[in-house]
């Protein structure tokens, strides 16, 4: 995957944002926060929705184009359609709120949004189906390597800026949900620096990755804790085939399920340090960070903490702050 996403780096540069680093401070080290919530239409997606639409052949480009997100994940692909001058469809679930359907439609227009099925499940499967009957494509959020493979190039960049501070890393604490941002990273990471510490922190409310890597096949829904979370980002089951379960075997290193009472935290500390505002799956990454440290599991030396994405509602936010 390596290979790939240095590729895939080269072709998605002139669309993004070089994401700053922030550097805090930490009994434990050093520790940097990647600030991907700043991230062109603020969140790490916009890589790979860009790395997978932009590799797409011509006879899928001329096929019907198709996602299922009601967030990060159909914001980056709309983001995407629009670089790489493709139409695609966002099938949206019947019980999506008015305020999304309101707000992805005044960005695609009524012909690049469907509602279909009563839930996020029903309208990925006719996303899915739909696509296929055309010859044409559906983007997952997170079960296809290309689109891992741009979530990678966030690893290439950190490594570039921690070069310019003179370091290299020891501890990269990597939000995880579908498991194509920590699979990308890692893959990334690992093949240049192959002792780096690869952390995954999940919800406590949602672990389904951590839980299926640890059973060795994927969980499905009523096998593992679904509940609600300030992580929606991260929450859910995954495909019963994706690939990221194999890969997070063996490029993860330690597993952290965090509390939603560490969620606010999280959230609240990125705030109070940096005055950035970052939704609750960014929070995971930095409550399990804190965790380590507080708990003196932390090993010390170079701690990257990526901070995955900012789209969050605006009361939901000064109730994980308050």
């Amino acid at each position: 995957m390596f290979a790939k996403t240095c590729e895939v780096f080269e072709l998605i540069k002139p669309f993004i944002r070089r994401t700053p680093l922030l550097k805090g401070d930490s009994d434990e080290g050093i520790v940097y926060f990647k600030m991907e919530n700043l991230q062109f239409t603020g969140s790490f997606k916009l890589r790979g929705a860009l790395s997978k639409v932009l590799t797409l052949s011509k006879e899928e480009k001329r096929g019907l184009i198709t996602t299922a997100s009601t967030g990060n994940h159909g914001l980056a692909c709309i983001s995407a359609f629009k670089e790489s001058k493709v139409s695609g469809v966002i099938y949206l679930p019947g019980n999506v709120s008015q305020y999304k359907l309101a707000k992805l439609k005044a960005l695609v227009g009524e012909s690049g949004v469907k509602v279909v099925g009563k839930d996020t499940a029903e309208s990925e499967a006719v996303a899915r189906s739909d696509a296929a009957k055309a010859n044409g494509c559906y983007i997952s959020p997170y079960n296809d390597t290309t689109v891992a493979s741009g979530q990678g190039t966030i690893g290439l960049e950190v490594i570039e800026q921690l070069k310019l501070e003179g370091v290299a890393p020891d501890n990269v604490y990597i939000p995880v949900g579908g498991g194509d941002l920590i699979t990308g990273i890692a893959s990334t990471i690992k093949a240049l620096y192959p002792d780096c510490r690869i952390v995954g922190c999940s919800p406590e409310n949602s672990p389904c990755l951590e839980l299926s890597v640890k059973a060795g096949r994927v969980l499905r829904e009523g096998e593992f804790k679904n509940d609600d979370t300030y992580s929606s980002g991260t929450a859910g089951g995954i495909d019963d085939d994706s690939f990221t379960v194999e890969a997070c075997s063996f490029l993860v290193d330690e597993w952290i399920q965090v509390s939603e009472k560490e969620i606010k935290e999280g959230v609240r500390f990125m705030f109070d340090k940096f005055k950035q505002v970052v939704e609750g799956a960014a929070g995971c990454g930095v409550a399990g960070y804190t965790r380590e440290v507080v708990s003196g599991g932390a090993s010390g030396g170079v701690s990257v903490v990526v901070c995955c994405g900012g789209n969050v509602d605006a009361k939901l936010f000064a109730k994980m702050i308050s």
